[in-house]
């Protein structure tokens, strides 16, 4: 018998990942996500033409690209879940890690 005083199944409804697609070298998780994920290696000045900008770092495969300016402080989402908050402002087509 379940717990009714412990949260349920229901309160933590699962991420809608229907909505991801894959344009070129990256990957788009949710249409509300400010960060997209390379698929492959991206080199720098690559263009991302289904994101309307250009790589301003050199990105791993797996890691994050700023899909848009994401200024300081501001949540970074993925998933349409906030995965953490900007250090500092970051440009579109920048690597998105720890470090910013």
């Amino acid at each position: 018998m379940l717990n009714p005083s412990l949260p349920q199944k229901e309160d933590f409804p699962m991420t809608d990942t229907a909505q991801k697609t894959i344009t070129g070298p990256i990957i788009r998780l949710h249409p509300g996500d400010n960060v997209v994920v390379a698929r492959v290696d991206i080199p720098i000045g690559t263009k991302i033409p289904s994101e309307n900008m250009v790589s301003r770092s050199q990105v791993s495969a797996g890691y994050k690209i700023a899909a848009r300016k994401i200024l300081k402080g501001e949540p970074i989402l993925k998933y349409s879940v906030t995965i953490g908050f900007a250090n500092v402002d970051i440009e579109p087509g920048t690597m998105v890690h720890s470090h910013n």
